[in-house]
């Protein structure tokens, strides 16, 4: 039997925030080129790369075209702006760095400077149909944290893959109710700060767990055969060895099931309650690009 989703562009809508706000998560090798932006002689904290190894891109639509990056009022955290062409695979200008303090004096917050100002979002830009702009805050000695904006007009759809994501086949997306339920759950459901016991409480309220080091909930298992989870085994940290953390293609891969927060909590949390082990049929009868299951 043909899988119902190779006959559709997309298997869902794009992830949803909370307010139901529209995003995709992409890894950053699925934007042609981009990884090049980042080479020693390009970005500032090449240095700093290494906290790359599970950051993953968020793309987001604009309005009429108008990128207006902003670092969100972290004021302890460094901003980097480029517009990228995902045609030509190049910038269009160097980074432009951003930041609430001075960056030759983090301790005291000057008022007004060039990088304050692009911090604080009165800079925007209007993008060409084969550009975005890419925004990278680095909130110090911690983590980055990449946006990529693409305007109305823009032409990513046809050149950014974002149905099936790197280094997946389609296999990987053969899930039941049961590992869709789990995979969303540790990627857009459940906020990853402060998730540790909500995400417990959540698997267990949908009788997919428990969740938690060493699990032996079936429905990990199989997210961790597909490279989705990693359960980190060698981790030097005793306290998060064997916990299943979500990868960059895990996270990516994504947006083949998502749903809006208010559909998960209903109509598939008694799906997946009513047959967990069931072959997972949510958007089968669905128009993938309009609102039935939104």
């Amino acid at each position: 039997m043909t899988k119902w989703w190779n006959n559709v562009v997309r298997k869902a809508p794009p992830p949803y925030y909370r307010n139901e706000n529209k995003y995709d998560h992409l890894q950053i090798s699925d934007v042609p080129g981009m990884m090049e932006l980042f080479g020693s002689d390009r970005f500032p904290l090449h240095d700093k790369l290494s906290a790359f190894k599970n950051t993953t891109i968020s793309a987001h639509k604009v309005k009429n075209n108008i990128y207006t990056p902003s670092i969100s009022g972290r004021k302890n955290a460094i901003m980097f702006v480029s517009i990228y062409n995902f045609i030509e695979k190049k910038p269009k200008h160097a980074w432009q760095q951003g930041s609430l303090r001075n960056p030759s004096n983090p301790d005291v917050q000057t008022p007004d400077t060039r990088a304050i100002g692009l911090a604080r979002g009165d800079k925007s830009f209007t993008l060409e149909e084969d550009e975005i702009g890419v925004t990278i805050i680095y909130e110090l000695d911690k983590k980055f944290i990449i946006n990529i904006y693409y305007g109305e007009d823009s032409e990513f759809d046809m050149h950014i893959n974002r149905v099936q994501t790197g280094g997946t086949g389609d296999q990987d997306y053969d899930l039941n109710n049961g590992e869709v339920a789990a995979l969303l759950i540790l990627t857009q459901i459940v906020p990853e700060k402060g998730a540790y016991k909500e995400r417990q409480r959540v698997f267990m309220e949908f009788g997919i767990g428990p969740l938690g080091r060493g699990t032996e909930s079936k429905y990990i298992e199989t997210l961790v055969s597909r490279g989705f989870v990693d359960l980190h085994e060698n981790n030097r940290s005793a306290s998060r060895r064997g916990y299943p953390i979500i990868t960059p293609k895990g996270k990516a891969a994504s947006n083949r099931f998502e749903m809006t927060h208010k559909k998960f909590y209903s109509d598939f949390k008694d799906e997946v309650k009513r047959d967990r082990d069931g072959e997972f049929t949510m958007f089968e009868n669905s128009n993938p690009l309009g609102d039935s299951y939104q």
